[in-house]
């Protein structure tokens, strides 16, 4: 496996490229490169400080987890980066879901 591969996600994440304009469509993190760069951009990176000042836990978690993954690359740690970033964007609101829909009848 070469280290590219070690760095890919199993799936990659979808993320809003401004979580209150969703018509600016969507960006996709396919590994944890991508998610280091995320960081500091968007949603997510003005999610990284409290309205104390404080570095928020979740954003902390992601950036450790992400830069393991990156030093130590072996699948397991990108998977575990892939959680704490996908924790990090559905806590900020970027992270695009996919919402179930109550069926309806159509009258013939």
């Amino acid at each position: 496996m070469s280290a590219p591969a070690k760095l890919a996600f199993g799936a990659p994440l979808y993320l809003y490229v401004e979580s209150g304009r969703p018509e600016l469509g969507i960006t996709e993190l396919r590994g944890v490169d991508d998610g280091l760069l995320a960081l500091n951009h968007g949603d997510i990176g003005r999610y990284r400080f409290a309205p104390g000042g404080a570095e928020r836990d979740a954003w902390g978690a992601a950036l450790f987890a992400l830069t393991r993954a990156k030093f130590h690359p072996r699948p397991d740690k990108t998977e575990m980066a892939r959680t704490a970033l996908r924790s990090l964007a559905a806590a900020c609101g970027a992270l695009v879901t996919i919402r179930a829909c109550a069926s309806r009848k159509i009258a013939a």
